[in-house]
């Protein structure tokens, strides 16, 4: 009971300097972090919406350079030199050039008028009748020749020389057809020949003989490659008609690459994607009005299929996946984009904004579902991105808490370093509280046992010298026998006495040795003979043993006899039963031995660990019985160890025990 009451004042002082204080700061700080990171993310989510606005203000100003940039290259001029200047400034996809009303100029939406260039004379009858009715290409070949010779429309001479061409590639005679595509035709007076579909016969010329020549590496196939390479990248008079250039240009690819497309080498032509995009737009958006007549060689009247597209001046979707279309009415241009090249404008702008770099910044169309994080921002956007928005996310969706978590766990960090102290402060105050409530005890335990230790010798004393002063008896050998008796408690008083001296020398570190060289024999007899009576009285029987020779030890003798006398009155005490005590003395190359055995009661292995702390008693019956405060074996250890030597103990409960006490021999001290 008076352990536990000692312990409510110390756990009284836990719960008011720490568990009390620290559900304080606790809760102070829950509401500390969640005030700073809503103020954190207060203000991280302003100058994110400015970010934002900087984006938004920055990405107009680049559309307007744009489209400054835009109207300055493809402004002015023929429409195909309009489309090719607008594509070369590398800003757009693809474009289609109006004319005056609205309708596309380029890409071709329709094809000159069929020229009446076929001659409806025997002669061209007669050829054509070799050639795909006869199928004598030698002899058509020699007809299609003789039209050339007398024609005097460079029309009609073309068509007939390229007719001649094909059908001496027929019969074999592959040198002269190759010499008239690449080098008659490739005159000037027919550069501006077309056929009655409005193709140019130069750029077919060219292609056919390609198709011809088997060395590659001739010079003449090279050139002939590099002159069709200049005339599709040529967008000035006389212009292809664009799906005749788009033709050519893949014709041309799929001829150098052996088939292989997609190993083609496409900055042959610069103007090629577009060319693509362009005509997939066509392909979509152009329709035929209703009462418009269709011919087998004649398409017109083709207009732009949703006309209230021409006056709007705001990024809109059109038909082809993916790509957006800006009409621009004053230049009579509609510029096309791929969202990908939208959304990569986005990376250009967040490197002029200087944003971190695990931020991205992206351009969401109308009508897209939010992507980001939770966290993510948006922002609309203005011209010409008309519901568009622009958004401010970070990877994982940490944008706006990450700063706040960095605060938040600040805070955390110097609350928990706050407790931490506080836990420690308190820790070292219950330890020095309860260090002194233990000390506090212990003199109060050390007070009532010297007390009691005391009183018992003085109070047999007092009795038998009443006893003599009263000269109650007469008889000599009971006086002896009293004087004996009280020569024994003053003994054990004396010896009492003794320990608590030594015990408070030990506490204040200031017990002298006087170290002389000693007989250990000399000790343990002695030790023995003070002990003589008490072990007589008490009926032990003592065996003692010497090995031969002892060396000589370097101690103090007083000392050495108190450690024995502690011993052997310890063996006194805890023998109940067989009452025999042993004292063997050997000696090994270091160190003297000395053992002192018993058969008393024994100790358990708990007791064991603990019976050299001062004041230490096994609570037994027996021990009360014998007396003693629990300072002789603490003493014994303090002796051993200023002697420079050990003390060891063996024992089980109810067996008895064994110390065994090693003295180095031969070092002077």
């Amino acid at each position: 009971m008076g352990l536990d009451q000692a312990r409510w004042p110390l756990f009284l002082l836990l719960v008011l300097t720490v568990i009390v204080p620290t559900a304080c700061l606790l809760w102070f700080m829950v509401q500390t972090m969640e005030s700073e990171r809503q103020a954190v993310r207060h203000r991280l989510g302003e100058m994110v919406r400015r970010q934002l606005a900087a984006a938004r203000d920055r990405l107009e100003a680049r559309w307007e350079d744009r489209v400054s940039a835009l109207l300055e290259a493809g402004g002015q001029g023929e429409a195909p030199g309009r489309f090719a200047a607008t594509v070369h400034t590398g800003l757009v996809d693809g474009v289609v050039i109006l004319d005056d009303r609205g309708i596309p100029a380029y890409p071709h939406t329709d094809r000159p008028d069929e020229e009446e260039l076929i001659v409806k004379d025997p002669t061209w009858i007669q050829a054509q009748d070799l050639e795909f009715r006869q199928r004598d290409a030698s002899s058509a070949a020699s007809a299609y020749g003789d039209i050339a010779e007398y024609s005097v429309a460079p029309g009609q001479a073309g068509l007939a020389l390229l007719a001649r061409a094909r059908c001496l590639a027929r019969s074999g005679e592959v040198k002269p057809a190759i010499e008239i595509l690449t080098s008659t035709l490739a005159a000037s007076p027919f550069r501006n020949v077309r056929d009655g579909a409005g193709r140019l016969i130069q750029l077919g010329a060219m292609l056919r003989s390609l198709h011809l020549m088997k060395d590659r590496e001739s010079a003449t196939y090279k050139k002939t490659v590099k002159k069709l390479t200049d005339r599709l990248n040529d967008y000035s008079e006389p212009c292809p008609l664009s799906r005749r250039r788009l033709f050519i240009m893949k014709a041309l690819h799929s001829l150098l690459s052996g088939g292989n497309t997609s190993a083609a080498n496409t900055s042959m032509f610069p103007t090629q994607k577009a060319e693509e995009l362009t005509a997939d737009y066509m392909e979509s958006h152009l329709t035929r009005p209703e009462q418009a007549h269709v011919s087998t060689f004649s398409l017109t009247g083709f207009w732009l299929s949703d006309p209230m597209h021409r006056d709007r001046s705001f990024l809109s979707p059109c038909r082809v996946r993916n790509v957006w279309q800006l009409v621009l009415p004053d230049s009579g241009m509609v510029i096309l984009f791929k969202q990908d090249r939208l959304q990569q404008e986005m990376a250009t702008v967040q490197k002029e904004l200087a944003l971190p770099d695990d931020a991205v910044l992206a351009l969401q169309p109308p009508g897209a579902a939010e992507t980001g994080s939770g966290e993510a921002l948006f922002q609309p956007t203005g011209w010409p991105h008309a519901g568009w928005q622009l958004t401010l996310d970070r990877a994982g969706g940490r944008l706006l808490t990450e700063s706040a978590d960095r605060e938040t766990t600040f805070t955390l960090w110097m609350g928990l370093l706050f407790i931490a102290a506080t836990v420690a402060v308190a820790a070292l105050m219950a330890h020095l509280i309860g260090r002194q409530i233990r000390i506090t005890r212990l003199k109060n335990d050390l007070v009532a046992t010297v007390t009691h230790e005391l009183k018992t010798p003085l109070a047999s004393i007092r009795l038998l010298v009443d006893t003599l002063l009263e000269n109650k008896t007469e008889d000599p050998t009971r006086t002896r026998e009293y004087l004996e008796l009280i020569a024994r408690e003053n003994a054990r008083l004396g010896h009492l006495i003794e320990n608590f001296l030594t015990f408070s020398r030990m506490e204040r570190n200031k017990k002298a040795f006087d170290f002389a060289p000693v007989h250990v024999e000399e000790v343990v007899n002695e030790a023995l003979t003070m002990m003589g009576e008490r072990l007589e009285s008490a009926g032990f029987r003592v065996e003692c043993s010497f090995a031969e020779p002892l060396p000589q030890v370097t101690a103090d003798s007083a000392a050495l006899v108190t450690v024995l006398l502690n011993l052997v009155d310890n063996a006194i005490k805890y023998s109940a039963g067989d009452r025999w005590i042993a004292v063997r003395v050997d000696a090994d190359e270091d160190h003297v031995i000395i053992e002192v055995e018993d058969h008393g009661m024994g100790m358990t292995g708990r007791e064991i660990r603990r019976i050299f702390d001062r004041f230490y008693q096994a609570d037994r019956s027996l021990t009360r019985s014998a007396g003693g405060c629990g300072l002789g074996l603490s003493i014994v250890k303090f002796m051993m160890e200023a002697h420079g030597g050990t003390i060891e103990v063996a024992s089980r409960s109810g067996e008895g025990t064994i110390f065994t006490l090693r003295l180095p021999h031969g070092t002077e001290r």
